[in-house]
């Protein structure tokens, strides 16, 4: 997916943005192991995000993707026999001038112990027979990733989390300094973990009363250039995040979709507590894109990192 034709002024702008940004942006630095990454991009004077992949995932090719009636997506994940290929899992800093939010803390490499998930036995079954997690050591988890960047975890001030499932809240326990946002998933909700939440947790109920914004009922203004957004379906509580420039729009998706083709198309996931508002949450989103020019990056997503460090527009954007 490239960058789409806009107006002529904003398609220039643009263009000549983008290419300051790739002069500037990051490679990846790989581990040992090949799973965990951090790439790094300056989208506007003072802002940058990092994307930082905290090992992988497999998962059921009826958990990523699901056409079927609603009431056998859970049946047809656990009766599946077909995986999808390693997925990233990745969460995502944002710096803006001194401040540091972080969004979703991603995995932890404790889930190789053998009876990690066993704390909590529904739970724990789903994941121990329908995940494969790969995240080979204390160095992929999201508080070492930061120290490639230079940074301590004790610097990081906010902690968004788009949903607790544990391929995200994993790395929470390096954060204790954090203010924690959540939804509505906490403290317990379907596929989460609590009894691996840190003893510490605290959290702020992400309160969406700021009114309308774009194609969303409701939004919450955590800063300048970042908000939050209900989008409700992979869980009730589901956000996502969305970082502004005058130039475009950063959607940090979560799990809102598996890919971006996916909120391209409405296909919802598999894995998905409420389907009917996935789809309006799917649609709102295509909504975002059209309204202006977004990159858009979902959690487990292969092309995420490599779109925001090209800066690639999603189709649509700039359409009026």
């Amino acid at each position: 997916m490239g960058t789409m034709e806009a107006q002529p002024t904003r398609r220039a702008a643009l263009q000549t943005f983008a290419g300051s940004v790739l002069a500037a942006a990051l490679g990846p630095t790989r581990s040992s192991q090949g799973v965990s990454c951090v790439v790094t991009v300056d989208v506007a004077p003072g802002l940058k995000i990092h994307g930082l992949q905290t090992g992988t995932v497999r998962v059921k090719r009826a958990h990523r993707e699901w056409k079927g009636p609603s009431a056998l997506r859970l049946p047809a994940i656990v009766a599946s026999r077909r995986w999808t290929e390693d997925l990233p899992i990745l969460c995502w800093l944002i710096e803006e001038g001194e401040r540091r939010i972080l969004v979703d803390t991603g995995e932890t490499h404790r889930t190789a112990e053998p009876d990690w998930f066993d704390c909590d036995p529904g739970t724990g079954w789903f994941y121990n027979r329908n995940l494969r997690l790969d995240v080979p050591g204390e160095s992929d988890e999201a508080g070492p990733l930061l120290r490639q960047l230079d940074l301590e975890p004790s610097g990081v001030d906010t902690v968004v989390m788009t949903h607790l499932h544990s391929d995200h809240a994993g790395g929470m326990s390096w954060f204790p300094e954090a203010k924690f946002f959540v939804g509505g998933d906490y403290p317990s909700a379907r596929g989460t973990l609590p009894c691996r939440y840190p003893e510490w947790l605290d959290p702020e109920r992400i309160e969406s009363v700021a009114g309308a914004w774009g194609p969303f009922d409701a939004h919450h203004r955590l800063s300048e250039s970042v908000r939050i957004v209900p989008t409700p379906g992979h869980s009730l509580g589901h956000h996502s995040v969305v970082v502004e420039t005058e130039v475009l729009q950063i959607v940090l998706a979560g799990d809102a979709s598996f890919t971006a083709q996916q909120m391209q198309k409405g296909h919802t996931a598999g894995i998905c507590e409420a389907p009917r508002r996935a789809r309006r949450t799917l649609e709102r989103l295509r909504q975002l894109c059209a309204d202006k020019p977004t990159v858009y990056l979902p959690s487990h997503d292969p092309e995420s990192l490599a779109r925001l460090r090209a800066l690639t527009v999603e189709p649509g954007a700039g359409a009026t």
